[in-house]
């Protein structure tokens, strides 16, 4: 992603977070990462690496003070993805088959509506994408089974501070969620399904 002003953008891949000159794109710094956004303010970078969630400066990459428990999930499946709020208070991860929250709650919320891990069941063909609304207040994100079995590969909706399910989009039979975004201001959502995108 790109910060704030447009003059960096950052990518992960491979263990490390490369942040990147966004007009030249020359490398100004790489560091150990397996997900990374910049602050709103644009002179941090948050990191999810090893067991910390870390505040980096985002012009040079040095560890700038900030330094808090990850917590994270063990991958149960392929495909983890994270996220993090733009104050880097707050995080989410996705094992491959649920999402998870962690960060700066008062008590760890569990997002509701989400079917038990089952590793043996026949794969589902969904995305594993997970992110919070530019205002940090709602988690979107896909999940491998509702918890009624209803549905495979929704995208759902949770008040962030508490893990309620707010709504799902999607995971009808045949029909599950591969993709979505957020619009800048987290009025709606562009969702990738079934072959074609809708915007919510």
């Amino acid at each position: 992603g790109y910060s704030p002003d447009g003059s960096k953008l950052v990518h992960v891949g491979g263990g490390k977070a490369v942040v990147r000159d966004a007009a030249t794109r020359a490398e100004r710094f790489a560091v150990d990462a397996e997900f990374a956004r910049f602050g709103a303010d644009g002179k941090t970078l948050f990191v999810l690496a090893g067991d910390e969630m870390r505040t980096l400066d985002a012009a040079t990459g040095q560890f700038a003070g900030g330094a808090l428990p990850r917590n994270g999930p063990d991958a149960r499946m392929p495909g983890r993805n994270g996220a993090l709020t733009a104050d880097g208070g707050r995080w989410a991860e996705h094992d491959g088959w649920t999402v998870h929250a962690a960060g700066d709650y008062a008590a760890r919320p569990t997002l509701e509506g989400q079917g038990p891990v089952n590793p043996g069941s026949l794969l589902i063909n969904h995305g594993h994408a997970v992110a919070f609304s530019p205002d940090g207040k709602t988690l979107a994100g896909i999940h491998a089974r509702s918890a009624d079995f209803a549905r495979s590969g929704p995208l759902a909706l949770w008040d962030a501070d508490h893990g309620r399910r707010l709504g799902s989009v999607g995971g009808e039979p045949n029909n599950p969620v591969h993709s979505f975004a957020w619009s800048p201001f987290g009025a709606e959502l562009a969702v990738g399904v079934n072959g074609a995108v809708v915007v919510h």
